[in-house]
């Protein structure tokens, strides 16, 4: 049976829902695992005691930090820090259901170098608002492909493997350190684990993802004006892709990742028409910025905004 170690950054947590996670954690059915929780937070230590209270099943390791490193990188240390043959990732404020790792082990053993489960949507007071996030979206590319897929030339643009929902073989992780500052550190592991060997897709959910006021996310988060979609979406995406050529030069899917990484930076529209198949709603949106006036663009996200 192989060892899971599982992974947690928290940052000035919430008391209320690092206890939950914690004790979902602690409530799973599965032997040979330990919890590694890395504090990235220099000016809020002394969580150790408060996640030992909360955790008392299985070994909790913990460490407080002298520097914040970041969510990318504190999940990058974790992963040096890990002994596992299998890693969770896990964030500060979500949820475990049953049978969560048993599952993803059940997955990695066939081979996969990464599973990635469905999950549920909570708000803030832990009321399921979504029971599926894959039957309520059910044209999102991100749960809509099949284990065994390949799907590396489209997840270089869109998150294939929500962090939180992910298990990894740690060889394959450790094979893609160091993870790149410029993009997610779940979708650079779910685009380099596809290109690495077959992932699977586990269709139930088995983690509750608590969406609250701290943690609103989506396409235009960070986003006001043409520069900062060019600088956050376009730019980190092309260097994403330089990542990926550089980390597998022989690999076949360089030439569209690449082509339309370069398209996106030249504003091309021919490029992003060629490539529109790789992510079809950012290729038309782009399109279409290259007609839309400053004045107009930040009108259109103050209203996606609400």
């Amino acid at each position: 049976m192989p060892k899971v170690s599982v992974l947690m950054s928290i940052y000035k947590p919430d008391e209320r829902y690092l206890a939950q996670q914690l004790e979902s954690i602690d409530a799973q059915d599965f032997d040979d695992m330990d919890v590694i929780v890395y504090n990235d937070c220099p000016e809020s230590t002394g969580w150790e005691s408060f996640c030992r209270e909360h955790c008392t099943r299985h070994e909790l390791k913990y460490e407080d930090t002298n520097q914040n490193r970041g969510f990318i990188k504190a999940f990058e240390h974790l992963v040096e820090l890990a002994d596992g043959e299998y890693l969770v990732l896990c964030d500060q404020d979500d949820i475990w259901l049953p049978g969560r790792i048993e599952r993803g082990v059940e997955a990695l053993d066939q081979g996969y170098t990464l599973a990635v489960c469905d999950r549920q949507i909570i708000d803030g007071e832990g009321e399921v608002v979504e029971q599926s996030w894959r039957a309520a979206h059910p044209n999102s590319p991100e749960l809509t492909w099949k284990s065994g897929d390949h799907y590396a030339p489209y997840a270089a643009t869109t998150c294939y493997a929500i962090g939180m929902a992910t298990m990894v073989r740690a060889d394959v992780a450790r094979e893609l350190l160091p993870f790149p500052e410029h993009s997610g550190h779940d979708k650079w592991l779910a685009l380099g684990a596809n290109a690495l060997g077959p992932c699977a897709n586990i269709e139930e959910p088995l983690v509750q993802y608590r969406r609250h006021g701290n943690n609103v996310s989506g396409s235009f988060s960070n986003i006001n004006t043409k520069a900062d979609w060019r600088l956050r979406r376009v730019i980190h995406s092309y260097e994403l892709a330089q990542e990926f050529v550089k980390h597998f030069p022989d690999s076949p899917d360089c030439e569209p990742i690449m082509g339309f990484a370069q398209a996106r930076m030249d504003g091309s529209i021919r490029g992003l028409w060629r490539y529109r198949y790789l992510a079809p709603q950012t290729a038309k949106f782009e399109i279409l910025m290259r007609f839309l006036p400053e004045k107009a663009f930040e009108a259109l996200v103050r209203k996606v905004k609400g």
